[in-house]
């Protein structure tokens, strides 16, 4: 007779909680005092084609949670720039790449780092309706600011800030965002899941379908991301990865790999952070033990949830294909959590 084990019991248990509450998708768990990485897919990511999230092959959408990758290579391109004629910092004001954008020049790339620029376009997340290269995105996101009656003085989170952030890693380097991205993080980190989203198709990759379950019924209103709106979200959340990926990318930013410990410092404290303790693409707790951000895909059923230490050594990451709101999503990863991990309040 076969003798459940742990491993057996993880698994049944995190499968229970997803489907408490009627959710599919991937569940990484990380307990390092344990040795113990507990990788879980529950439900389908293809239902049509029989693909089970299991399948260590699926991508997922990042959503939000590429912004920290984006922070991450904005801090090196500042401290790389030291040594040259023309240094930046944080401090940095952005009509220096954007010199048609209104109030520019009291913008900080600082500000636009902990989303508290002022910015407020309600169309940061909308069909463009065609497919932008990522010059025509970050031009088509200066003329929405500039069209946008709406400002703010406190904290407020809009995409528009990280595809500013890709503009002038673009024109820091001379190279594409999506190159940037290959040579300063996914090649160093050996990311083989990770892919920019021009690089991906269902037909060369196995991709993850949103759903939505609508009372009984699962697996309704299935979709892929949007191409458009995914052309158009340059650096704020247009590639695909995986759990695993996404571990090793946290754990890169403090270990050498992409960042060191000051650098990491740097990309977790900025001098505008806000009281809610957003910086560098994360939200940032108790001091720096506790990191965690949610990420959805407008128009799907895609959301994600981190939530880790500040070494990256426990917590959880789970991604969803098939959600009905953050809640519930947030609320999954809290109960699973609490039953596996008593490094860190799971709330």
């Amino acid at each position: 007779m076969h003798q459940p084990n742990q491993a057996d019991y993880m698994a049944e248990t995190i499968a229970k909680i997803m489907k408490k509450y009627r959710l599919t998708g991937k569940v990484l768990l990380i307990n390092a005092e344990q040795s113990n990485q507990d990788n879980e897919g529950v439900g389908f990511a293809n239902k049509a084609n029989t693909i089970p999230n299991q399948d260590n092959d699926v991508l997922y959408p990042s959503a939000s949670l590429q912004k920290a990758m984006t922070a991450a290579m904005m801090i090196q391109i500042i401290n790389e720039s030291k040594t040259s004629t023309n240094p930046i910092s944080e401090y940095t004001t952005i009509e220096r790449w954007f010199p048609d954008l209104n109030k520019g020049a009291a913008i900080t790339i600082s500000q636009l780092l902990t989303h508290t620029s002022g910015i407020v376009d309600l169309k940061s997340e909308r069909d463009p309706g065609f497919i932008m290269t990522e010059d025509q995105a970050v031009q088509a996101t200066v003329s929405r600011i500039n069209a946008s009656k709406l400002s703010l003085t406190h904290f407020y989170y809009d995409n528009d800030n990280y595809i500013l952030l890709a503009g002038i890693i673009r024109h820091e380097t001379q190279m594409s965002y999506a190159d940037n991205l290959t040579q300063r993080i996914i090649n160093p980190l050996n990311l083989s899941h990770t892919f920019m989203w021009h690089d991906v198709s269902p037909q060369t990759h196995k991709l993850a379908v949103s759903y939505r379950s609508i009372g009984p019924w699962q697996y309704r209103k299935p979709r892929l991301a949007n191409p458009q709106l995914m052309s158009y979200i340059v650096g704020a959340g247009n590639l695909y990865t995986t759990p695993d990926d996404y571990l090793k990318f946290q754990r890169g930013l403090h270990n050498n790999q992409i960042l060191n410990v000051a650098d990491y410092t740097q990309l977790t404290h900025q001098p505008d952070q806000p009281k809610n303790g957003y910086s560098g693409g994360m939200y940032h707790r108790h001091r720096g033990k506790l990191k965690k951000v949610y990420g959805y895909l407008r128009g799907t059923n895609y959301r994600n949830w981190v939530q880790l230490s500040g070494d990256s050594q426990y917590g959880i990451i789970l991604f969803s294909n098939q959600s009905r709101s953050a809640a519930t999503v947030k609320h999954a990863a809290y109960d699973i959590l609490q039953l596996f991990s008593d490094k860190f309040d799971a709330k």
